[in-house]
């Protein structure tokens, strides 16, 4: 009989996918620190237009066009999509 692997961790494994793929939103994310990484996820979650937060974003040196900005925001960019 082969050694079979552990269920309960390959279903966990499964349901609950590590995701290793980011947006360009989520790689800025990932290099803001502190109070900057705080700002970002707040901004996102504002009513600040796409556009808005993607020449904030640009002015300070991350390039980040207004549709990586609406993906991020409505789910559908790698940050969130299955693998």
């Amino acid at each position: 009989m082969t050694k079979q692997g552990n269920f309960s961790e390959e279903v966990a494994e499964l349901l609950n996918p590590v995701r290793t793929k980011k947006c360009v939103l989520g790689l800025v994310h990932e290099t803001l620190e502190g109070v900057d990484a705080d700002s970002l996820i707040a901004l996102l979650a504002s009513p600040v237009s796409n556009s808005k937060i993607s020449d904030l974003l640009n002015r300070n040196g991350h390039k980040v066009g207004e549709t990586a900005v609406w993906k991020h925001r409505q789910n559908k960019c790698a940050c969130v999509r299955s693998q």
